[in-house]
């Protein structure tokens, strides 16, 4: 069972301009090579590139001829690792600031940020779930059904993802079966 492997990415905090280029450098001893997505609402416009350990301070650059959100993969390990990988980022600095809602954060700052920038993405993100959400879809997360807002969303999906482990038999607790693995479902909209 995979259960959402493959999901689990961090978001760079950024909103990528078209045809702008976004540098990465790997430094790691342990790790060949890291991913970055570049992604949209559009998986025909979306990217994904691999930024490999190699000489030092070497960047890996690319871009897009569309809008995105770039995201760093996250990897699965048994255990910690024994060196820090480290993944240094460069990008315009006239790019946009990626609006990124956690449980309990201002809705009216999270909205203010999204409005301010007229950003084409936002983000929310809980333990359980990321959910890019295009510009398109702003006034729908702003006034959500029966008067709910972000917190409520987020409540709603992560006890979906937290019942489906409990019905599974998944636990976090320490066991050799059944082991339940902190990772994060990623939700985002397709054309």
């Amino acid at each position: 069972m995979t259960k959402g492997l493959g999901h689990h990415r961090a978001p760079i905090g950024i909103i990528l301009a078209a045809n702008q280029k976004l540098t990465c450098v790997l430094e790691s001893k342990s790790l060949n090579q890291a991913q970055v997505r570049l992604l949209n609402d559009d998986r025909k416009t979306e990217g994904r590139f691999d930024i490999k350990s190699s000489q030092p301070g070497r960047a890996a650059t690319f871009g897009l001829g569309s809008v995105s959100v770039p995201f760093l993969e996250c990897e699965y390990l048994k255990k910690n690792p024994e060196d820090s990988r480290t993944v240094l980022i460069g990008y315009p600095s006239d790019s946009k600031v990626l609006p990124i809602y956690h449980f309990g954060d201002k809705e009216e700052d999270f909205f203010k940020l999204w409005d301010s920038q007229d950003a084409e993405f936002a983000y929310i993100e809980s333990d359980y779930f990321g959910f890019l959400i295009p510009k398109i879809d702003k006034e729908a997360a702003r006034k959500l059904p029966e008067g709910r807002n972000l917190n409520d969303l987020i409540i709603f999906y992560d006890k979906i993802l937290t019942t489906y482990s409990q019905l599974i038999g998944l636990s976090f607790e320490e066991t050799d079966i059944d082991q339940n693995v902190r990772n994060r479902f990623f939700l985002k909209a397709d054309k």
